[in-house]
């Protein structure tokens, strides 16, 4: 990626079972890959990147999104914040509505 480009974007989540990723970011890539790993406190997720229906070229994080908000435990109106770190490898962190990050997560099976 050139100097300059997005590498930190966040979201506010509220209750997506797919997340789109802005096309300010997918723009500066020539290849997309058909999954990311993101990767938190928690540990590492591989979640599947796919075309939005019906929206041109706008991409989305799909399956495995859905498991990685139940295992960060998401909330309506948590803060999530992608730091690319290169690839399709994302460092995530979650801050909830108090601006606080998040640090306590539900207990979880896969």
């Amino acid at each position: 990626m050139a100097s300059g480009s997005e590498t930190t974007y966040a979201y506010d989540y509220i209750g997506n079972l797919h997340l789109d990723i802005p096309e300010a970011f997918t723009n500066q890539f020539t290849t997309i890959h058909d999954s990311a790993r993101l990767y938190s406190r928690k540990g590492a997720w591989q979640v599947e990147i796919k075309l939005k229906p019906g929206r041109s070229q706008k991409k989305e994080f799909a399956e495995g999104w859905n498991v990685f908000v139940r295992q960060h435990g998401l909330e309506l109106g948590d803060f999530v914040v992608f730091e690319h770190l290169g690839w399709w490898d994302f460092q995530v962190v979650i801050f909830e509505r108090s601006a606080c990050e998040k640090l306590s997560y539900p207990i979880c099976e896969p």
